[in-house]
Order: structure tokens, then sequence, then C-alpha cells
């Protein structure tokens, strides 16, 4: 499987949004508390950085962090909030065609994503 990583743009906001409230659904059980709105408000590099990885043209991750600095070492670092999430079957993915993705992909997807981030 390839992907595609790249910085968010604002016409990424309603798949991040479906994204996101899948996230806090998965890991919280709730609603995401955040909207569109405020998403594109403060998100793409005012407030925070989003980068996504697409395959087949289709937003399937993102990570989301703020940069911070590490006196005590010298060194520049971020601190990640929302993490990593993934969604292997969008809900659009019918079951007659169900989207297998392995365990290494994913780790790979979030390897390269990681990495982009510190460079």
């Amino acid at each position: 499987m390839s992907y595609l990583i790249r910085n968010a743009i604002l016409d990424d906001a309603s798949r991040l949004g479906e994204l996101l409230d899948a996230f806090i659904q998965e890991t919280f059980q709730k609603q995401w508390g955040g909207n569109i709105q405020q998403l594109q408000q403060d998100g793409f590099g005012r407030e925070f950085e989003i980068i996504v990885a697409e395959s087949s043209q289709e937003i399937i991750a993102f990570l989301a962090w703020t940069s911070s600095y590490d006196l005590h070492h010298c060194i520049k670092g971020g601190e990640f909030w929302a993490g990593l999430f993934y969604q292997a079957a969008p809900p659009r993915v019918t079951a007659s065609e169900p989207r297998r993705i392995k365990f290494f992909d994913l780790m790979a997807c979030a390897s390269i994503m990681i990495t982009i981030i510190l460079k």
C-alpha cells in the first residue's frame, strides 16, 4: 500500500472532522467537542499543525501536534495531541468490499509521518 504524506489544507477540514469524531468516539465513547469552523480557525499552522496520509486519494490518517523546545537539551520537539489516528475502514466502504490493512502498513505510515515532523 502506498501513501501520500502531506500538510493538511483547509479543504481537508471536513474529512478531518469526520476522523476526529471517529477518534473521540473510539477512544472516549462520546462525540467530538469541536467543530469544523474552530478547526479551520485554530489549525493549519495557527495554533497547531496537522499532516495527513492519503491512500487512493482519500485521507486515512492524521497526526496533529504543537511545536515545543527542550531547553534542558537545546533541541526542538513537538507535543502530540490528538496523536495519530488511522481509520482502516471508512463508513462508506461496504461489507462486500472490505479494506484490509496490515499492522505493518499502519506502522510504516506512522513512522513516515513522525519522521517528517521531526525534521
